[in-house]
Parts: structure tokens; C-alpha cells; sequence
């Protein structure tokens, strides 16, 4: 199966520079652009280390199959708080929304999974259809371990700019991730 993950929406509930500043006794503020920097790249790296996302935002999942027969189809990404749409594009073509009485939305172990309802099935794509699905997701406010793992990364590579990242974000980003099952 193809797919394609795409954001929308910024992140809302980001650390700030001041923050983070605060959080590493930092009083300059010469630095608070390479400390801008350092966080967003920390944050995006726990995310991608966890398979969560810190701060609210909007994405869209495309797939080009639905999954088989009453498969179900699990988000890639967690926390899920809301799917706002499922679309697909029909036998001829034609952008459809899916009713939401034909799917159900469930939270098991952490991950969120689409699943027809009772009596209903996938629809017919068109021979280059698509399945969009909209959905908004990540943790806000952001738990205080995964703050803390943020700015420690970003302090370490303020401190160590070619180093590696150090054991107290890998311990702390290890009781985040996700478990896909």
C-alpha cells in the first residue's frame, strides 16, 4: 500500500525559547535563535523517535487500498483526538465522504483505528482512487517528560553541536514511544 502523511496545521503548545530558557537557567538572548532552532528539531526528532506527536495539529493520511475484506485501518500517528473526515474517490473518479455511521473510530493500546461498521463494507475505488483521511492529533498540553526530553536534547546539541544525543533523552524518549502492535 502506498501513503502518504501530510500536515496542515502548525503544532499548537510548542515549548518557547523562554521556556526552554528558563527550564536551562539561561539569561542571554543572543542564542535564542539557535535555541529556537535546536527545539524544533528536537521536538520533531522525539516525534519521529516515539512515533507521537507533541502539540495539537491537522493531518491528512492518504492510501491508495483499503485494507482487505473487514480490515481495519490504523493511523500512523498518536495520540489521535478527532477524525474530521474519511474521502475517497469513487469508480468514476468522483471525491466521496464516508458517512460516519459506515466506520467506527477506536483507541486500543495507544493507536487509533478505523473499522467498517456493522453490515456496511469498504467502497469501490476508481483504478486510481484514493482514501484521504483527515484527522487531528498529538499530545497537548505536552506531558512534562516529554518537555523535558526536548530541551534536553536541544541543550545538548547547544552544548555538543556535532555530538550524539545523550542517554537522559534516550531513557526518557524509550517510556514514550509508541507500541505498535
Amino acid at each position: 500500500m502506498n501513503e502518504e502523511l501530510v500536515q496542515l496545521t502548525a503544532p499548537t503548545d510548542t515549548i518557547s525559547v523562554d521556556e526552554a530558557a528558563a527550564m536551562l537557567r539561561m539569561d542571554t538572548t543572543d542564542a535564542d535563535p539557535l535555541l529556537a532552532g535546536h527545539l524544533l528539531a528536537a521536538r520533531e526528532m522525539l516525534e519521529s523517535d516515539t512515533g507521537r506527536l507533541f502539540g495539537s495539529r491537522t493531518l491528512r493520511w492518504t492510501i491508495d487500498a483499503w485494507p482487505s475484506c473487514a480490515g481495519e485501518l490504523t493511523i500512523p500517528r498518536a495520540p489521535v483526538t478527532a477524525v474530521t473526515s474519511v474521502k475517497y474517490d469513487d469508480a468514476d473518479g468522483v471525491e466521496q465522504t464516508l458517512a460516519t455511521d459506515d466506520y467506527l473510530v477506536r483507541q486500543r493500546h495507544g493507536l487509533t483505528r478505523i473499522t467498517l461498521a456493522a453490515g456496511k463494507s469498504w467502497p469501490t475505488l476508481g483504478d486510481d482512487g484514493q482514501v484521504r483521511i483527515a484527522f487531528t492529533a498529538g499530545e497537548s498540553p505536552i506531558s512534562e517528560i516529554a518537555r523535558r526530553a526536548i530541551v534536553q536534547l536541544a541543550a545538548f546539541w547547544f552544548d555538543n553541536p556535532i555530538g550524539a544525543v545523550s542517554e537522559g533523552y534516550t531513557s526518557m524518549m524509550t517510556r514514550l514511544r509508541v507500541r505498535w502492535l
